[in-house]
């Protein structure tokens, strides 16, 4: 499902997308519908001050990414050179109500941290910087077609450390996500705390890159 900001430099597009779809073990309300919830109520509230965008702003939400990227991979497939050149950054974000959670920013190369660094900075809430390797999902095909890439997920299978437990509370020593992939994973799974912060800041790095006339990243070696 795609939705597009009528106003903004259509020849300068940012997207934001997270994937619909879940496994077939589990009801997906974490994995992958935090996310998916966060992209709809971002676009409902820039919907009535879409004049004020500098970029186009499209927010896509992609299907079978737990086929491994086959949605993402399609669409980015069907793009014209002209095309993937139109586009500025591509904001992903997956898991982001773990219970368990710690607040992982992708970064690196091909990657930007900006408007994820200066949300969590600003408020004085803590975050990790991790590798846009450290989980796989739609972000993928867009890095693989040189396409600048930013983004956030809340964790899933690996373990809490004791010090991320001090800085973002939770159990060290259990799962970000004890019921990734797993029949638990429903609304009972999500916490509140966990979607509210990264909701916003998802949305908030989404206005950045909405009124940024340049966005720099590092780049892929």
């Amino acid at each position: 499902m795609i939705a597009e900001t009528t106003s903004g430099d259509k020849d300068r597009v940012v997207i934001a997308g997270g994937h619909l779809d879940s496994v077939g073990e589990g009801p997906g309300i974490n994995d992958n519908g935090s996310t998916a919830a966060a992209l709809l109520q971002t676009a409902l509230k820039l919907a009535p001050m879409q004049h004020t965008a500098t970029n186009r702003v499209r927010f896509i939400w992609w299907g079978a990414e737990e086929l491994v990227d086959v949605g993402s991979d399609y669409y980015v497939d069907q793009l014209t050179p002209a095309q993937k050149q139109s586009i500025l950054l591509y904001l992903n974000a997956e898991m982001i109500g773990a219970p368990n959670f710690v607040s992982f920013v992708m970064n690196g190369p091909g990657a930007t941290s900006v408007p994820f660094d200066a949300y969590f900075t600003q408020r004085h809430l803590p975050y990790e910087l991790a590798p846009t390797t450290a989980v796989g999902s739609d972000h993928e095909p867009f890095m693989k077609a040189g396409i600048p890439v930013g983004g956030m997920f809340g964790g899933s299978v690996g373990a809490k450390t004791a010090d991320q437990a001090a800085r973002f509370g939770g159990i060290a020593g259990q799962a970000y996500d004890p019921c990734y992939h797993q029949p638990c994973d429903t609304t009972a799974n999500i916490n509140p705390l966990a979607l509210d912060r990264h909701s916003r800041a998802f949305a908030y790095a989404v206005g950045w890159a909405a009124t940024t006339p340049t966005i720099t990243v590092p780049q892929t070696p």
